[in-house]
């Protein structure tokens, strides 16, 4: 069974990786980032008089809550599927 990567061994895995090991299928506009959908929840509470709640800048999740993030590694790499913990919600590991 392999060990979940930390932050900075997936980045420097995936700025091995040509362009092409990383291009998606779909155009972008298929894909809603988490942040995106946060930023929706907020202009909601917004708009009913209720507190936003605030999102990490790195992963889109909200604040006080252990983000992951996904990097597009393709299919075999060893890295492929990890979700990685956030180093800005789960301190630099």
């Amino acid at each position: 069974m392999s060990i979940r990567p930390t932050f900075d061994q997936a980045l420097r895995e995936y700025r091995k990786l040509r362009p092409e090991q990383t291009a998606s299928p779909f155009p972008p506009e298929c894909y809603e980032s988490l942040t995106e959908v946060h930023q929706r929840v907020n202009d909601a509470r917004t708009a009913n008089g209720l507190p936003c709640i605030p999102i990490c800048p790195k992963c889109g999740f909200w604040k006080g809550v252990r983000g992951y993030l996904r990097f597009p590694f393709p299919l075999g790499h060893p890295y492929f599927g990890f979700a990685i913990p956030c180093p800005l919600c789960n301190g630099r590991r």
